[in-house]
């Protein structure tokens, strides 16, 4: 009984924190100066469903630092969203898979160079000033691909993801495919435009640790400027076992690390 009670008031925590776009906090920040770059966010927003898709551009459009492009896919979308400045809207009738979506929202870009590509979901909560802080600790700490922690709270699919409050960040052998992942200039050729031979993604990201670590080339996992991702479920929008049934066989095919291998933590940063 205690433990249903315990999970109806997480439940309803979530929802409140989800309906007031309650931003979580970044743990420490970083008193550097902040290097210009050239930054494009590659996102997918499905409109007939609950989103964050208005936080989420308005965080990135508000850098004060860095050049950023922003083009977004919106599926089912019955309404224009918003014009914003530096900010495409492409619009899709019909759900297309992620990873097929993606590439061709980045491929009118292929003739442009871009310091970082991120690639975002539209159901997560970012704090205050997040691209500024995200992007000058995957500099620090050398990352050329990275993902912000979860907070405890979120939906999390691979622990290794969560939060710890007691470091910075941490250098792994895994960086999940969302929701939000951020591929710096150097790897960007590694991995993308990403393999259709998963069509929602699920399993480049235990391929993702064999290519850069043959390219000697580092990932991690920032912990001290997380994101809440608790909106919706992983896989709530499409088959999820059918995304599983495809995963096993694109692994079947390459080489890859176990889900074991990629819980492993190679440094911490305090």
């Amino acid at each position: 009984m205690h433990k249903k009670i315990t999970q109806i008031k997480s439940r309803i925590t979530r929802s409140l924190a989800d309906k007031l776009v309650f931003r979580p906090k970044i743990k420490k920040h970083a008193d550097k100066p902040i290097k210009p770059h050239k930054v494009l966010i590659a996102g997918v927003v499905l409109q007939d469903r609950d989103n964050h898709y208005d936080h989420i551009s308005s965080v990135f459009s508000g850098s004060s630092h860095h050049e950023v492009q922003q083009v977004w896919a919106v599926l089912k979308g019955e309404k224009k969203l918003k014009l914003i400045d530096g900010v495409k809207h492409i619009y899709i009738d019909v759900l297309v898979p992620r990873s097929s979506l993606i590439n061709s929202l980045l491929e009118p870009f292929s003739d442009q160079e871009f310091d970082y590509i991120i690639i975002v979901d539209d159901d997560i909560r970012l704090p205050k000033d997040f691209l500024d802080q995200f992007l000058l600790r995957q500099e620090q700490y050398d990352f050329a691909l990275a993902q912000p922690a979860r907070t405890a709270e979120s939906v999390i699919s691979h622990q290794v993801t969560k939060q710890n409050l007691e470091l910075c960040a941490r250098q792994t052998l895994f960086v999940e495919i969302g929701p939000l992942v951020s591929i710096r200039r150097d790897a960007q050729s590694l991995l993308l435009p990403l393999n259709t031979e998963s069509p929602m993604g699920w399993g480049l990201d235990y391929v993702w640790p064999v290519l850069l670590t043959e390219s000697n080339k580092e990932m991690g996992i920032i912990d001290c400027v997380p994101v809440a991702h608790t909106l919706r479920d992983t896989g709530g929008s499409y088959d999820s076992g059918k995304a599983m049934k495809e995963m096993r066989s694109f692994l079947g095919s390459r080489p890859h690390l176990s889900a074991m291998e990629a819980q492993t933590i190679l440094h911490e940063y305090v």
